[in-house]
């Protein structure tokens, strides 16, 4: 797969206008961008130049295919390259005007508000929904996956881990999701599992078809099925492992399957439509559409542990590390694992870089997968938060991937395995997500 990046829509009022760049941030009085479509920075084969134009009092942008426009709009300036027919992998990318003065919006549909015109194909380039555009080829395992660390951790002192909820994680690209579930008995009898943070109940529960509490906000399940109904070619990997409550592997299962097993027929779907059923890494092919769920145990022993699953994978413990040329008992093979979380900050950077720059040496006939953790924590010892981590690792992380990115790659692409994040930055997915677009799959 050729390069690709994504394009941001950023937002200005009274009137409405949209700007649209290869920048998360933009200018003062325009919004924080959102990812609108991906395209080529650089022409390839096929493509053509897409030109913006601006006009002013007040500014406006307009994207086309000429590199003059109309009276009242500048020479046009390369903003991307895209394609002038549907390609393989594209969508139609729609124009939408509206005047007085005259605006211009560009998405992937032809109906938009009220004061927008209906839609005419303006180029063609790749959905927002970003694993569309991979090959079907690739082994998860050898895709630089984003994901977040603790989830839905938003509640409860020294608990936060995350700023956005998991329909936002979801929508800002991130596919990977670590979910720590509590075995909880409702009234009747039935079985389901709110999530938490140590003690601190996160105000979610795992679905919402089994008993929950009324101060409950979020169902996970309910919303990774939603967002692969409406994106059937992205995946979405749950690490699931138990927090407080532990229970012994059969009576965990048992409720787990229950759950699963009463989704049959969302979406007029079979079970093995939603989820991936095989013990072995997919390949993306095979789990587009679906939920992969990898098993993971804390420090609980053999009683607890999550193996052996009836669908999906089992990494056993990997807190601390994994390491696949020393596998501990309760680790499994084919990983290789950072995740020492009690580090003081500049310890935890010396093994997050290493371990990155261990991936990026990677050659693509491996069959290990890697995960960094890029979070950590030292509350209340030293005081140093999740978010205190982030402030200082995240920026580090971006250093190293932008390098990456900016050099020439390595013969078969960039790599950087699953990268779990406190607080993660649109700025380092869309890093992450680049690197997952450069590799030569096999």
């Amino acid at each position: 797969m050729t390069e690709l990046t994504p394009i941001y829509r950023h937002i200005a009022k009274d009137p409405w206008r949209f700007l649209y760049d290869t920048h998360v941030q933009n200018d003062t009085g325009w919004s924080e961008g959102t990812v609108a479509f991906y395209a080529h920075p650089n022409q390839q084969a096929g493509t053509i130049p897409i030109y913006r134009h601006t006009a002013k009092d007040p500014w406006r942008f307009l994207y086309d295919t000429h590199l003059q426009n109309n009276t009242g709009w500048s020479e046009g300036t390369v903003a991307f390259y895209a394609y002038a027919t549907q390609q393989p992998g594209t969508i139609p990318i729609y124009r939408h005007t509206a005047k007085d003065p005259w605006r211009f919006l560009y998405d992937t549909q032809v109906q938009n508000n009220t004061g927008w015109s209906q839609g005419i194909v303006a180029f063609y380039a790749f959905p927002p929904g970003w694993m569309s555009s991979i090959d079907d080829r690739a082994l998860l395992s050898q895709m630089s996956l984003p994901g977040t660390h603790e989830t839905m951790s938003r509640y409860g002192a020294n608990s936060e881990c995350q700023k956005w909820t998991l329909s936002e994680q979801l929508t800002n690209g991130l596919r990977v999701f670590d979910i720590r579930l509590r075995y909880l008995k409702g009234a009747n009898g039935e079985v389901n599992f709110s999530v938490h943070h140590s003690t601190d109940y996160q105000y979610a529960f795992f679905d919402s078809k089994f008993p929950y509490t009324s101060d409950c906000k979020y169902w996970v399940l309910d919303e990774c099925l939603e967002f692969l109904k409406h994106n059937n070619r992205e995946c979405i990997v749950l690490l699931i492992k138990q927090e407080r409550d532990v229970q012994d592997r059969a009576t965990f299962f048992d409720a787990f399957w229950k759950i699963i097993d009463n989704r049959a027929g969302y979406n007029n779907q079979p079970l093995d439509k939603l989820f991936y059923v095989p013990n072995t890494v997919p390949r993306l092919g095979d789990a587009r559409g679906r939920i992969i769920f990898v098993f993971v145990d804390g420090d609980d022993g053999p009683s607890k542990q999550l193996s052996n699953p009836r669908w999906g994978l089992y990494w056993g413990n990997i807190d601390y590390e994994v390491n696949p040329n020393h596998v501990l008992p309760g680790q499994q093979p084919n990983l290789d694992i950072e995740n020492h979380w009690q580090d003081l900050k500049e310890w935890k950077w010396d093994k997050v870089s290493a371990h990155l720059k261990k991936a990026l040496a990677t050659r693509a006939s491996s069959n290990i997968w890697f995960s960094t953790f890029v979070s950590a924590s030292r509350a209340p010892l030293v005081n140093h938060f999740p978010v205190d981590y982030a402030n200082y690792l995240l920026p580090k992380v971006q250093s190293v991937l932008t390098a990456n990115l900016a050099a020439p790659p390595a013969p078969w692409g960039s790599y950087f395995g699953t990268v779990m994040m406190d607080f993660p930055t649109k700025e380092i997915i869309g890093l992450l997500i680049a690197a997952s677009f450069r590799y030569q799959y096999v």
